[in-house]
This record gives C-alpha cells, structure tokens and sequence, in this order.
C-alpha cells in the first residue's frame, strides 16, 4: 500500500533543505556580485585621483619600458611617481598592492619587489585592459587566483584598468589595483549566517505545518479508502449472493420444465398415441395434436437448456462446450470454431462453471445471430495463476468494434459485451474487450485461482 505521509515527508524535507541551499548559494553569488562591483567602482575612482596629476609621469615611465620584455631589468620609478604610488598605498585607503604592465606583458612597477619582471602575458584581466575594458575578480583568502595563480591570504578584488593618453586613444599600459574587501566579505557571511539562522526555524515550521495538513489529509483518504473498501466487498458479496441465487433458480426453473412439463407433456402424447391406435374411426384432431405436442417437448426441453444444461451438472463443463460446439457447427457450417483447453474438468472452480457456459454460450449466440462465415477461436488455461478464458471472434459479414467501454459498438455488440462484463465482474473476475485490425474482436475473462491448479 502507498505510504503517503512517509513518502511526502521525505520528499517534501529534501525539497525544503534543497530550497535552503539554492537560496543560500544566491545570496551569496548576489553578494559576491555587489562586492565586485563595489570594490571596482572604489578602484576605479582611487586609480584615477591617483593617475591624473601624475599622468604624464607615468606615460613616460610607461614608454621608457615599453620594449622591456619578462625576465629583463626594469628603469627606476621616476620621484613623483614613487610618491603618488606611495600615498595611494596610504593605510586610510583599501589598496592592497598595485602592479604597472607595458603592453608586453612584463610587470615593470609592483610594490611586491619580488614580481617585477614576471610575464603576465596570458593573463586574462591583463589582455582584457589591454583592449581597453576594465575587469575585476574578487579573490577569497586561501582560495586559487585564476588571473595571477597566486595563493592570496586576504580578500581581495583586483581591478585592470587600461592606461592611455585619453578617451579613444591607443593603450599604453595596465594598472592593477588589488582592494582589501575583508569587512565586506565578513559583513556578507555575517548577514548569510543571519539569514540562515532565521529561516531554518521558519522553514522547519512550514515542514512541520505541511505534515500536520497531509497527516490529517492521509488520515481522511484512509477512511474514506476503508469505507470505499468495506461497501465493495458488501457489494461484492450481494454481486456474489444474487449471482449464485440467479443461478440456483434458474436450476431449479430448467428441472422443472425438464422433469415436470417436459415430461408431462411427453405423457399426454404418448396417451394421444395409443388412443388413436384404440380408435377404429380416424381422428383428424388426434392427428393434428401428436405434432403440436412433440414441438411443445422440444421447446420446453430448449428452454430447460439454454436456463442451464443437464449435462452441465451429469458431465461437467468441458463436456458440455464440446456438445455446444458440435451443435453451433451443424447450425451454422460456415463459422469454424476451434477450441484451445489447457485444463483439466477437476481444474476449474465449480463456482465458476456455470459463468464460462454463459460467456461461451453468449459467443456461439452472438456468431449464430449476424454471422454467415469466419471463425471463432476459443482458448482455456492458466496464466500466472489466473484462470483465463479468451475468445476471438473474426465474422463476416459481422463488424465489431468495441471502444473502450464498449462505447463504440454496435448495439447488439454492446448488449453481449454488456452481459459478458457482467457475468466476469460479478464472479470475480475482470474483462476486458479489444478490437482488432482486421475487424474482429478479443475477449478476455481472467479470474485469480484461491488455490492454483497444477498445471497439466
């Protein structure tokens, strides 16, 4: 059975946790993001106060070591130079270091002496300024620079600005600033831990006010489930009842008209009979009632018959679908029939004996009624422990088409599914009907063995 308050319980925690992590991981790209972009606008605004009064120093710098390569020795920082770089190092301000690279990749001013001379030629913030745009990361402390490959232990934004002589005109170097972003990066996982710890409690009530509506939901849907399932197995039952009462008295009915006017009747002809031969003068009237009568015995014995067979009960099932094929096919020489039975008479549950008759009789009715040629094909056994009886009815000129709920038959097609299902659901079993392409149809009837037949 499906456990729904388990199931969503599970479900619903995973959702709830997953939710958690994706809003946390958001917020914190959205912060990252506002901390780049602040970061940069500083950069940007401290680099500029800083280069425009010594501009012209720097551009010249700039062309004295335009032909340094990597590796090779780097011209002195001319005074003023130094002196600005030096208070745009001030401890008031966020600069962390400060690089100068010519167009050839060569890092020819770094307050880090060690760095001077390194190739940054393949750095990607380093070819982005070069093509006159600015570019910025933030570095987390003991995290990878993808731009420098170093190892930093601060959080940083770097910033890349091109160096030219104005708005339009070739670049004639980069300037790297690195801006100490640590209180904002604390204040950032401050406000995550807040926003964390706030909403774990609002999201573990929401989970728990989630459970308490689908506890109480499951608890409905069972009851409503138990009483579905108690009123249809009453109705099973009465099915059940009404079935076995139907069939007792049509029982009873066909005995009757069998052993009483059947035979009564076969009394008062024979009584006919030898009152006519006693009778020197010939009676026409005697000779018109002995026929009247033999026709009234067949009818009656017909009748008993078709309520249930005699043979039914004195021989048993399969017996009698034998003498129901063999008199189907003397009617009727233009419709084969082919009967399949993978069973044996000790096999088949009495109780449902008398349903395969009705279902078979219904078939062999239904072929006699509106067909002069085809076949029908008749099968009985055993699949996965399910009693299984499948019919296939190719007629011409019969068309059946039977739709899903038999909605797309004919009538008298619907009338004998009709029956059929009834019979089927009744005991038990289930049925279903399926046209085929060639026109013609297959019937199934499948009822669950309470102890399986061996199979032969």
């Amino acid at each position: 059975m499906f456990k729904l308050l388990r199931y969503y319980a599970v479900a619903s925690f995973i959702a709830i946790l997953a939710a958690a992590v994706l809003l946390g991981w958001f917020y914190r790209r959205v912060s990252i993001e506002g901390i780049v972009r602040v970061a940069e606008g500083a950069n940007l605004n401290l680099a500029r106060a800083a280069m425009n009064p010594i501009k012209a120093e720097l551009l010249a710098f700039l062309e004295a070591s335009a032909d340094v390569h990597p590796g090779q020795a780097v011209p002195p920082l001319p005074p003023p130079l130094a002196e600005a770089l030096g208070a745009l190092m001030h401890p008031d301000h966020f600069v962390a270091r400060i690089k100068i690279y010519n167009l050839r990749g060569a890092v020819v001013f770094s307050t880090q002496g060690n760095q001077i001379g390194d190739d940054q030629g393949s750095n990607a913030g380093y070819l982005a300024a070069t093509r006159g745009g600015v570019s910025s990361e933030l570095l987390y402390r003991d995290t990878f620079n993808t731009f420098d490959a170093e190892t930093e232990t601060a959080n940083l934004v770097e910033t890349y600005l091109p160096i030219s002589t104005g708005p339009g005109h070739p670049v004639r170097g980069v300037f790297e600033l690195y801006g100490d972003v640590n209180a904002l990066v604390l204040q950032t996982q401050r406000m995550l831990f807040i926003i964390v710890a706030g909403a774990t409690p609002i999201l573990f009530a929401l989970y728990a006010a989630l459970l308490l509506i689908v506890r109480r939901a499951n608890r409905t849907v069972e009851q409503q489930q138990h009483t579905i399932h108690e009123r249809n197995e009453t109705l099973a039952l009465m099915a059940a009842r009404m079935l076995r009462t139907e069939e007792s008295f049509k029982k009873q009915v066909a005995l009757d008209l069998h052993e009483g006017v059947a035979q009564t009747l076969a009394a008062v002809k024979l009584k006919v009979e030898v009152g006519r031969r006693h009778t020197h003068a010939r009676d026409h009237h005697a000779d018109s009632t002995v026929p009247l009568l033999q026709d009234a015995i067949q009818v009656v014995r017909a009748i008993a018959t078709d309520l249930r067979p005699s043979s039914l009960d004195d021989l048993g099932l399969l017996p009698t679908l034998a003498g129901a094929q063999r008199e189907f096919e003397r009617k009727h020489p233009g419709v084969e029939v082919r009967q399949t039975i993978a069973l044996r008479e000790s096999d088949i549950p009495v109780r449902l004996k008398e349903i395969l008759h009705r279902i078979c009789a219904d078939a062999f009715d239904t072929a006699g009624r509106h067909a002069e040629q085809g076949h029908i094909a008749l099968a009985l056994g055993l699949e996965d422990d399910r009693l299984v009886l499948a019919i296939d009815l190719t007629l011409s000129p019969l068309a059946v088409h039977a739709g899903c709920g038999h909605a797309g038959a004919a009538p008298w097609a619907a009338a004998r599914l009709l029956r059929m299902n009834e019979f089927t659901t009744l005991s038990g079993g289930t049925f279903t009907a399926r046209a085929r392409e060639d026109g013609g149809i297959a019937l199934r009837s499948a009822w669950t063995c309470e102890e399986p037949p061996l199979r032969r």
